[in-house]
């Protein structure tokens, strides 16, 4: 079996811990319900260990995803990402949510909303954000929008609705 590369045990981790804090649940719980003891678990987190294959498993069925889906970066996760990025911009070239503001033509307020994580980032924020600083704009977005258009379009409707629905859908994404 391949080696789990830094980035996978690093994103699978992220992802337990994720899990376990959304659902309230202790690493002894969670070691529980895979059938493992909970330092394993916490030497997984820590990257300190590899998860074995019949674990992983257990773990994708416990969460009720793909198995594959363990190594993907939530949208949590390339969120904060996103985020880390621009306040590291904002440091470096000592720009203010003011300035960040003319320059992005998001307002301040609602730059502080979103740089304080009270609030859903929109596509639209995030390409302002990432035009005004430089920054590669995460990629989810439009990979979900095309896996949600792709089911649209198997539905049992007429082409024109399903056109519809896409359309709406887009526009009021933003």
């Amino acid at each position: 079996m391949k080696e789990q590369s830094f980035f996978e045990s690093k994103i699978l981790a992220k992802r337990i811990v994720e899990f376990k804090n959304k659902n309230n649940l202790t690493y002894q719980q969670l070691g529980e319900a895979l059938d493992v003891d909970k330092s394993y678990l916490n030497r997984v987190v820590k990257m300190n260990s590899h998860m074995s294959m019949p674990v992983l498993i257990n773990l994708a069925r416990y969460m009720k995803i793909p198995l594959y889906a363990l190594f993907m970066p939530s949208e949590k996760m390339m969120r904060e990402e996103f985020m880390e990025a621009v306040e590291s911009k904002m440091d470096k070239y000592q720009i203010s949510v003011d300035k960040l503001g003319e320059i992005s033509g998001i307002s301040p307020i609602r730059l502080v909303e979103i740089l304080e994580g009270e609030s859903v980032v929109t596509a639209k924020e995030y390409g302002l954000l990432a035009e005004a600083l430089h920054l590669e704009k995460p990629s989810y977005q439009d990979e979900n929008l095309e896996l949600l258009e792709s089911l649209i379009y198997n539905l049992p409707m007429s082409i024109g609705k399903k056109d519809s629905v896409i359309k709406y859908i887009k526009e009021n994404l933003e």
